[in-house]
């Protein structure tokens, strides 16, 4: 039976309600949120037997987490000090191994395009990547953890400073 993890971060509930009512065997949804929107969501969904909450963090090991087909992290890299993507790596890549693992986060190069009042999208974002930093991000977790990678652009991919959001997808290589 598939398993499958995702991680969300603020738009949970659009992607909760259409996943509980899905074909999928197992769907576990892993949300580093607050227990209170936990309870909430589970509150407006009874009785979803496929969806199951998790309190964790990314980063640090949790063997809950390991043996699952897939992870995403949707905008959620941006959001730790980037002294802790080590331990992200180590505790995704290295510890739950999934199969896949889908990254997004914001383009920074792109920011010049929106009326910002800071440099970054988001008051609590402690960096965003340009295209060239996110890539090689990826590419050298990739190379450490035996995952092949294929970066997208995910938006309307602007010439001159790219799309608004880069996606990376890593897949677990096969020995």
């Amino acid at each position: 039976m598939a398993r499958i993890r995702i991680r969300i971060g603020r738009s949970l509930s659009r992607l909760l309600r259409p996943a509980a009512h899905s074909v999928l065997p197992a769907l576990l949804l892993f949300v580093g949120c607050s227990t209170s929107l936990n309870r909430n969501i589970a509150a407006t969904n009874p009785p979803i037997m496929r969806v199951r909450l998790l309190q964790s963090s990314l980063t640090y090991v949790d063997r809950r987490l390991a043996g699952y087909d897939a992870a995403v992290l949707m905008e959620v890299v941006e959001h730790l000090d980037p002294e802790r993507l080590p331990a992200l790596e180590h505790a995704v890549f290295g510890a739950a191994r999934p199969a896949t693992v889908v990254v997004t986060t914001p383009n920074v190069e792109h920011n010049v395009r929106y009326p910002l009042a800071g440099a970054l999208r988001h008051p609590d974002h402690r960096f965003e990547w340009t295209r060239a930093e996110f890539a090689a991000w990826a590419r050298g977790v990739a190379a450490r953890h035996g995952y092949t990678v294929d970066l997208t652009p995910v938006g309307a991919d602007d010439p001159e400073v790219g799309a608004p959001t880069q996606l990376a997808t890593f897949s677990l290589e096969v020995p």
